[in-house]
């Protein structure tokens, strides 16, 4: 009783962790992706939530310029890598890089919060050129993926006339062989009307006899 009185519990207190809404998770899981400058994670994200994604215009917006600002670091630095001594005398080594940091601009262009821009920044020309001059350098097309978004958009175009290429030899597939194959179906025209005034003459007649 001496030990109640004086405020001492031998049970230790529960500290409960806090609750998150759902809202506040998923914001929570942009923020670290941000903070990770896990840029594909964002997709990830939206992918999983599509409708009911509780970011505002305003929010995506900032993230869309958070995802711009990392972008544009990973240019640099893969520009940079030009003049650093682990990447001299190898060209191939420093195309990777830049070739990489090109590419993760291109995926904005398809990927949330579709941060476009990228592919405007000063440094995602430079690295482009920079390919291309390394691509003579070592005798190599190391720059065949620098326009992937318009690359992307014409095979799209040739898809589709393959498709629909494909689409009118089914059609005249299923005109040809295949419809002389199937079996002519006759189709009756008799009034129901005068069928049912016949069954009934007929039965008056057998009345009759």
């Amino acid at each position: 009783s001496v030990v109640g009185r004086g405020g001492f519990s031998p049970t230790p207190p529960q500290i409960w962790p806090k609750h998150h809404t759902r809202d506040e998770r998923i914001r929570a899981e942009f923020a670290k992706a941000i903070k990770d400058q896990n840029i594909d994670q964002c997709h990830v994200i939206y992918q999983r939530e599509r409708t009911q994604l509780p970011l505002e215009n305003r929010e995506i917006y900032k993230l869309r310029k958070a995802i711009v600002r990392i972008i544009q670091e990973k240019l640099k630095n893969a520009l940079e890598c030009r003049t650093k001594s682990e990447f001299e005398g190898k060209p191939k080594s420093q195309a990777i890089q830049l070739r990489a940091a090109v590419e993760i601009a291109n995926r904005q262009n398809s990927r949330f919060p579709y941060a476009r821009e990228c592919m405007d920044l000063k440094a995602y020309k430079e690295c482009q050129d920079a390919l291309r001059e390394m691509g003579e350098e070592v005798g190599g097309d190391l720059d065949s993926g620098l326009t992937r978004s318009s690359s992307l958009k014409g095979e799209g175009g040739a898809g589709g006339a393959e498709g629909q290429d494909g689409e009118e030899g089914r059609r005249e597939g299923s005109g040809g062989e295949g419809s002389e194959s199937r079996p002519e179906v006759q189709n009756d025209h008799t009034d129901p009307f005068q069928a049912r005034d016949d069954l009934v003459a007929e039965e008056a007649g057998r009345q009759k006899t």
